[in-house]
This record gives structure tokens, sequence and C-alpha cells, in this order.
């Protein structure tokens, strides 16, 4: 099956099914990864060699379920075929709150949200696109497309979501971000050298309650982001996390995912 199979293929409608929009921007995704192979993470190829498998919104009028999965599943099957990686379902912060209703979730969210403040761990603030740390010292500053670290290193947000190391001469991308969060669709992903990734599932009713984490690939968790004032967020590294300038990038770069998460785009609902 080629690419353009893929992503202009149709599925019937259901009164309760899978979000479209969403259905449809992962199977170009999906046909970008398997046109590109198991070798296309290199320097300035926007193309994956990851294939994570994810769950979608359910909207009153929405693609069937059944035949949505079946495809996507023959799909997983051919990627493993071509050698590329298969990952986890991506983590659905939202999940929880059709088993235990809205009121109950909300409240769960807001004392999780409380409870940020008790981990132990490193604790960073970004502020007016900055990083601080726990001294009010500048870490990071991001300017446009550039990012400046106290250290004197010097990295370049390029296409395709790669983010290069200028200081050292752009080379191989130190890390590569895919896709960003859009209204209830925690879609982000961060991939790192060596096959790592982390994803940024949200839970939470509204921005003033909602914790966004860096969940690894082996499912733990490295990052908590919660907001603290209009325009400012914290994010706690665990204690095992090193502050890399890997890590500095990934939270400046990711913390204004936990605001989109809850933006409805042009032509969306709240919900």
């Amino acid at each position: 099956m080629t690419g353009d199979e893929i992503r202009d293929r149709i599925f019937p409608l259901r009164i309760r099914g899978y979000d479209p929009a969403q259905v449809d921007a992962w199977l170009a995704y999906l046909a970008d990864v398997l046109e590109a192979g198991p070798s296309a993470l290199v320097a300035g190829t926007p193309a994956l060699p990851l294939l994570p498998q994810r769950t979608f919104s359910v909207v009153v009028r929405g693609y069937h379920p059944d035949e949505v999965d079946k495809f996507v599943a023959g799909l997983a099957g051919a990627a493993v075929a071509a050698g590329v990686a298969v990952l986890p379902a991506l983590p659905d912060g939202q999940q929880r709150r059709f088993g235990t209703g809205w009121r109950r979730y909300a409240a769960e969210c807001s004392a999780e949200w409380q409870r940020v403040s008790d981990l132990p761990g490193v604790r960073l603030r970004r502020a007016g696109r900055k990083i601080i740390g726990s001294h009010d010292e500048v870490l990071l500053t991001r300017r446009d497309h550039e990012l400046n670290v106290s250290t004197g290193q010097v990295l370049r947000a390029g296409p395709g979501g790669a983010v290069f190391d200028v200081t050292s001469g752009i080379g191989e991308p130190i890390l590569w971000m895919h896709g960003r969060h859009t209204y209830r669709d925690a879609a982000g992903i961060m991939l790192l050298p060596r096959q790592r990734y982390l994803t940024f599932p949200v839970t939470g009713t509204r921005p003033g309650n909602a914790v966004m984490t860096a969940v690894n690939e082996s499912g733990a968790t490295e990052l908590w982001f919660r907001k603290i004032g209009l325009l400012e967020s914290e994010a706690v590294a665990s204690p095992g996390v090193d502050l890399t300038t890997e890590v500095l990038c990934i939270i400046e770069l990711t913390a204004p995912w936990l605001w989109s998460y809850f933006k409805p785009e042009l032509g969306e609902g709240g919900g």
C-alpha cells in the first residue's frame, strides 16, 4: 500500500465515532513513516522511524472505530515487517474522567496539581520564554527558533521538528519534536537519540488544575508541568534526571503544550 493510499483512506461514519481530523492527521503521519523506512532519522529529514499507536477522541459524527482500528493494526504489522519500531499507545489523561464523572475527575485533578508542590526533584520556572532555576538564575533563553543555554551553547529548531546544536556545528539533531498538543488531544511526542522518546499526557479539566507529565519509553515520569501564573509554568525534574541541555530544551519546547491542550482551535467547541 502506498503512502497516498493511506492518506486518502475513507472510513464509514457512525453517530459516535473517532474524530475524523485526528484520524486523518495520524494516517498522514503513518504514511510518512512507512514511506521513509527505518533509516530516515538523519539530519534534515523530517520523517520519523517510530510508529506510535494512539487513541482518538470520540465525536458525535465520526469514523467507525472498528474499521479504523483494523486498518491501523494492519499498518502497524506492515511497519514491523519493514523494520520500523512500533511504540505503545500514547497515554490519554482524559480517559479516567469518563469512568469517574466530571466533577469527581476535576477534584482529583486539583488534588494532583497540589501534590506537585510536594514532589522531590529540581524545580524550574518557565516565564517569558526563559527557563529559570531554583535560585532565580536564567538557564535558557529562547528567541524565535534559537535557544541560548547559560553554558554558552546555542541550539536551533529547524525544519521537521529537529533541534540542532549550532555551537558545535550543524550535524545530526540532538532531539526531534513530532506533532503538538491540540484541543483535548495530547499528540505531541519528543524523540531522542538511541530510540528513546517522551510522551506528554495531560490530566485536568482546565489549565488551572492540569498537570502534564513527560513519560519515557520505560513508563517512568521524568518531568511534571503545571501552570502557576498567568503566563508562567513550573517544571519539576525527577531526582534521577540531570539538568542537561537536552532536558532544558525539552522543557522550553514542550511547556506550551499544556496551554494548547486547552485552547479550542477554529471550528472546535468546548467540552
